[in-house]
């Protein structure tokens, strides 16, 4: 497959950067850092309750927080 080197608009630029500030909001709404690759403790807790979450299971999350990981979830 060859990379085709098309012209991106500043139009198709801005596009992807509001899309990409839309979803980095939504991560930052469930509490999930940038480029986050190392977890502390209290932050490995926190994924696990979003994803307990996500499986109908038990969580200790807030209304809000529940509200923005119904956002993020996948599929």
């Amino acid at each position: 497959m060859a990379m085709t080197n098309r012209y991106v608009t500043a139009k198709e630029k801005a596009g992807l950067q509001r899309r990409m500030g839309a979803y980095l909001a939504r991560l930052e709404a469930a509490g999930i850092k940038r480029r986050q690759v190392l977890l502390t403790d209290a932050e490995l807790v926190r994924i696990k309750q979003i994803v307990a979450c996500w499986r109908g299971e038990a969580c200790r999350l807030s209304a809000a927080e529940i509200d923005a990981c119904g956002v993020l979830r996948p599929g």
